[in-house]
C-alpha cells in the first residue's frame, strides 16, 4: 500500500481514457492498472493474466479498493462514463445495498 496515490490515480485515469471496457468492469480495470504498475503480466500465448504477489508486492502495491474508488470518483465528476447499461446496473446494486442496510 505504499504505491503513491497520485500514481494510482494517473494510471487509473489513463486506463479509463483509453479503454471503454475498463469503464464498465472494475475487475478488468484492476488487472490493467496492476499490469501498468508492474504487478501483473498478460500472457498473450495463452490469453490470461498472471499475478504473482510476494511479500514485497503486498507491501508496495496499491489497495485494490483504491483503484475502484478512483474510477468511481472520476465517473462521478463526469469523466470517462460507463455505458448506460452499466450505470443502470450499478444504480440498482446501490439501491439493493441501501435497502438491506435500512432493514437492519
Amino acid at each position: 500500500m505504499n504505491q503513491d496515490l497520485q500514481t494510482v490515480r494517473a494510471t487509473v485515469e489513463q486506463t479509463l481514457q483509453n479503454n471503454q471496457k475498463a469503464r464498465n468492469n472494475d475487475t478488468y480495470l484492476t488487472l490493467l492498472v496492476l499490469e501498468k504498475l508492474g504487478y501483473a503480466k498478460y500472457n498473450y500465448t495463452h490469453d490470461y493474466y498472471q499475478i504473482t504477489i510476494g511479500q514485497k508486492e503486498l507491501q508496495e502495491m496499491p489497495a485494490l479498493e483504491s483503484i475502484r474508488r478512483t474510477r468511481q470518483k472520476l465517473q462521478q465528476q463526469g469523466k470517462y462514463p460507463a455505458t448506460p447499461k452499466t450505470k443502470q446496473h450499478r444504480k440498482q446494486e446501490e439501491q439493493k445495498i441501501r435497502q438491506k442496510m435500512q432493514e437492519k
